[in-house]
C-alpha cells in the first residue's frame, strides 16, 4: 500500500513538473526565433546597402529601417514575450479597453468572496489545472 501511494506522488510530481519545465522553453524558443528574425533583416538590408544594390534615393529609408531594427528589437521582444504566455496574454488583452468593444464582451465583475471561499476556489482551480 506504502509503496503505491509513493509511486501515485511520483507520477503526479512528475506530470507537474513536466507541465512546468515546458513553459520556460517554449517562451526561449519564440524569443529566440524572433530576434534572430529581426538580426537578419537587419544584416539583409544593411548587405544591400553595403553592395550597393539599392539607388542611391533608397539608401537613406533602408539606413532607418536598420536602425528600426537594431533600436525596435527590445519593443518586438516584450511583445512576443507576453503573448507566449497564456496568463500574460490573456491579461494583456483584457487591458485592451476598445478591444473589448471590438469583441462585445461583457466586463468581468468580481465577486466578493470571504477568505475561505476565496482559498477554496483557488486551490479548486489549483487542482483542475494539472488534472
Amino acid at each position: 500500500m506504502n509503496i503505491l501511494f509513493i509511486g501515485l506522488i511520483i507520477q503526479w510530481f512528475e506530470a507537474f513538473v513536466s507541465k512546468v519545465l515546458v513553459m520556460p522553453y517554449q517562451l526561449a524558443r519564440n524569443i529566440i526565433c524572433c530576434a534572430t528574425f529581426f538580426v537578419a533583416i537587419a544584416c539583409g538590408l544593411l548587405m544591400t546597402i553595403v553592395l550597393d544594390v539599392l539607388p542611391i534615393w533608397l539608401k537613406s529609408p533602408v539606413a532607418h529601417c536598420i536602425e528600426n531594427c537594431i533600436f525596435l528589437n527590445p519593443l518586438l521582444i516584450c511583445s512576443v514575450a507576453i503573448f507566449s504566455v497564456p496568463s500574460w496574454k490573456k491579461e494583456f488583452i483584457e487591458g485592451i479597453p476598445f478591444l473589448k468593444k471590438i469583441r462585445n464582451e461583457p466586463k468581468s465583475s468580481q465577486s466578493a468572496l470571504n477568505p475561505e471561499d476565496e482559498t477554496r476556489e483557488y486551490f479548486n482551480q489549483l487542482r483542475n489545472a494539472w488534472l
